[in-house]
């Protein structure tokens, strides 16, 4: 891709009663390209269950922290805060209990039942680590992770799609970014796998190019090309990585 491309247009703001793309780049001497950034999740219904995991315990770990052990992990299942449960009162019964039992804690896992929350909770103890007390999801098993993996990768590749493709037939560059933030749960090669996958049911056509983003660390940026033309592939991509048709 050229290096002098800059993001001139955002359609997507100026028109909002269509479904248009998030930016047109344009470089000297070359074709504009016209980009859309879409989500992956890793799990169906992942990024609602962040979400709302963000705005019911983000405060509420670094609060207990202090008064619990270091090296306490507490692990509760995906899609736990479902509407219509009050969350609020059973944060407060979870950091009673949390509170009673941790002065009995012995280093190891246990499995917990806690009145007033309709599932059970995992408390993961090490006294060895000097790591403050947090609370986490347990992961989805693999064959769901796969499976909802390659679904979201069809949405990704779906979104937009017709408006990519008349861009494309107008001699725009296209270019389809999917982001991924999940690094705890996936590596490289299993959204690349899912690319192929969803990539035989929906196509890519409409796509010049296809870049995966990973973007679950928050100091940078990881990109890597799912698709295009060999020379951007193998400038974008480790040597390691055969991400591209001429490896299949």
């Amino acid at each position: 891709m050229h290096c002098e491309y800059t993001i001139t247009r955002r359609p997507d703001q100026h028109n909002r009663s269509s479904r248009e793309v998030d930016g047109v780049l344009d470089a000297p001497g070359t074709s504009p390209v016209a980009i859309e950034i879409t989500a992956l999740e890793t799990f169906e219904g992942q990024l609602l269950d962040e979400s709302r995991v963000e705005k019911l315990l983000s405060s509420f770990h670094i609060e207990l922290a202090s008064e619990l052990p270091a090296g306490l992990s507490c692990i509760i299942p995906v899609h736990s805060f479902l509407p219509g449960f009050d969350w609020i009162a059973a944060r407060t019964r979870l950091a009673t209990f949390l509170r009673q039992v941790a002065s009995t804690l012995v280093p190891g896992a246990s499995i917990h039942d806690v009145q007033g929350i309709p599932f059970k909770i995992k408390l993961q103890y090490d006294p060895r680590l000097d790591v403050p007390f947090r609370i986490f999801r347990a992961a989805p098993p693999a064959t769901q992770i796969s499976a909802d993996l390659v679904k979201s990768m069809e949405t990704a590749l779906s979104h937009k799609k017709a408006r990519l493709a008349a861009y494309k037939s107008n001699g725009y560059g296209t270019v389809t970014v999917i982001d991924g933030a999940d690094s705890a749960l996936v590596s490289w090669t299993e959204p690349y796998r899912a690319f192929l996958a969803a990539e035989k049911t929906i196509g890519s056509e409409h796509a010049s190019d296809v870049l995966f983003a990973m973007t679950g660390d928050h100091n940078r940026i990881y990109c890597m090309a799912f698709k295009g033309d060999s020379a951007f592939r193998d400038a974008l991509n480790p040597v390691n990585l055969k991400f591209g048709p001429e490896y299949a």
